[in-house]
C-alpha cells in the first residue's frame, strides 16, 4: 500500500479502511509506512497507538534515513503520556549526531525523563550540552551544588529533618523558593518521589 493511497483515504475520512490496512501490515513493510502510521494516530488523538508504530519505525530504520521530525514527534507523545521509559528508549536508540540535532524543547523533555528515573548524570550531561549550545552560562554540577547548598548529602538529610513546612499563607515566591530547596534536598538523598510531591503541593497552593 502506497503512502499516497493512505493519504487519499484519510482525506476522504475513511479511517476504518486506513486502520484495517495498518493493522494488517507486517514488520517487513517499508519504514515510511510506520512513519505515516505514527503521525496518523497522533492526528487521530491516539498517542499511545502512535508510539507502537513509532517503535516499528525506529527498529526498521538507520540514522542515515531516520526523519528528525518523526523522532521529535514520538518523544513529544511519550513525554505527554508520562512514558519516561519510552522517551529514554527512543533517545538512547539514536546516534550522537541525531541526538545533537534535536530541538532544545525535545532535549529538555529527555532531560526531564532522566531526572524522573533518577539518572541525574545523564540529565546533567544533556542540560550542560543545551546550555553550551544556546550560549548560556554553565551550571554547577550536581555534587558541587549539593555541597555548596547543604554541605553534602548527609547535610541534605539533616536539612530535611530540621526544616519545618512553610506556611500556605506565605508569599508565592517564598513558597516556591522553599519548595525548590526542599525538593533539591530530597533529590540529593535519592528520594525522587518525595521531591515530586513537594513541588506538586507547592504548585497546587500557588495556583489556588
Amino acid at each position: 500500500m502506497e503512502i499516497h493511497s493512505l493519504q487519499q483515504l484519510e482525506a476522504k475520512g475513511d479511517h476504518r479502511q486506513i486502520q484495517a490496512i495498518l493493522g494488517s501490515a507486517r514488520p517487513a513493510q517499508n519504514p515510511q509506512l510506520w512513519k505515516y502510521a505514527s503521525a496518523y494516530y497522533v492526528r487521530q488523538g491516539m498517542a499511545g497507538k502512535s508510539l507502537e508504530y513509532y517503535s516499528l519505525y525506529l527498529k526498521s530504520t538507520t540514522a542515515e534515513i531516520r526523519d528528525k521530525e518523526a523522532v521529535e514527534l514520538a518523544i513529544e507523545c511519550a513525554h505527554r503520556l508520562n512514558r519516561g521509559a519510552l522517551v529514554r528508549e527512543y533517545f538512547d536508540a539514536l546516534s550522537t549526531a541525531e541526538r545533537e540535532s534535536l530541538s532544545e524543547r525535545c532535549l529538555g523533555q529527555v532531560a526531564a525523563a532522566y531526572v524522573a528515573a533518577g539518572k541525574l548524570y545523564e540529565a546533567e550531561q544533556l542540560v550542560s550540552y543545551l546550555r553550551h549550545r544556546t550560549g548560556a552560562p554553565q551550571l554547577k554540577d550536581f555534587d558541587t551544588l549539593i555541597a555548596e547548598e547543604f554541605g553534602g548529602r548527609k547535610g541534605a538529610l539533616d536539612f530535611i529533618n530540621r526544616t519545618p513546612e512553610i506556611s500556605p499563607s506565605s508569599p508565592a515566591n517564598e513558597q516556591i523558593g522553599h519548595a525548590m530547596t526542599i525538593a533539591l534536598a530530597h533529590i540529593a538523598t535519592g528520594n525522587y518521589r518525595q521531591a515530586e510531591k513537594v513541588l506538586l503541593l507547592c504548585k497546587s497552593r500557588v495556583a489556588a
